[in-house]
């Protein structure tokens, strides 16, 4: 007997899991941890590279050493096809990574909703306020100052910004410049703030939504 053989019943769950449908094979890895996602191609040759669809990716490095979470982030974004529809980052220092050239990349793949959450600042790239299909954003701890060229995020419809550093003038020329923003929700910015949003939001609609907290 061929000790290489595997039994038949071995054999006919594995072609089940490898003949899954690809609507169900998405289904599984989006419940998944994003490395577990990605170990499922050794599973077979036609899971090799079906994780590489996931449109919500999420990262959580706080604990992981910066060059290994980089170079699994890197890898993840380079081999990534398609859509990537919500992007979640949480880590400890945003300024020994390449935050900027994974915006680039975010910025290529219909981003609609970013959540980056870091407990040191750090800046983020100008790349960001190109990116025009994005709807929601989270962010903290973030140094935010629009290039000169900024028009404005057209579908923007909620703004979460956390302990965040803006000028004045280029906070009110972000919110003023989303035309579809309903939900503003500002945590320990200074209170010079408040007339100038209510100012702005009030000249443009009165379907939003402000949450502010000062300290």
């Amino acid at each position: 007997m061929d000790s290489k053989k595997h039994p038949k019943g071995v054999e006919a769950h594995d072609d089940r899991i490898t003949n899954l449908p690809d609507d169900l094979k998405s289904n599984i890895l989006e419940r998944l941890p994003l490395e577990e996602a990605v170990r499922t191609s050794f599973l077979s040759r036609k899971w090799r590279y079906t994780w590489a669809s996931i449109a919500n990716l999420a990262f959580d490095v706080y604990f992981v050493k910066a060059p290994e979470s980089t170079k699994f982030i890197d890898t993840v974004l380079l081999l990534h096809q398609g859509p990537i529809r919500k992007f979640y980052l949480s880590s400890k220092d945003l300024t020994v990574v390449p935050i900027e050239r994974w915006i680039l990349v975010l910025s290529r793949h219909g981003l609609e909703e970013i959540n980056i959450r870091c407990y040191s600042m750090w800046r983020m790239p100008s790349c960001f306020f190109t990116i025009q299909s994005l709807k929601k954003v989270y962010l903290n701890d973030c140094i935010l100052k629009p290039p000169h060229t900024f028009c404005g995020l057209k579908l923007l419809q909620f703004l979460s910004l956390d302990s965040c550093t803006i000028s004045d003038d280029d906070f009110e020329k972000l919110v003023s410049s989303c035309p579809l923003l309903e939900n503003l929700k500002n945590v320990f910015f200074f209170k010079r703030f408040l007339v100038p949003v209510y100012l702005v939001l009030n000249n443009k609609s009165d379907n939003y939504e402000i949450t502010m907290i000062y300290y």
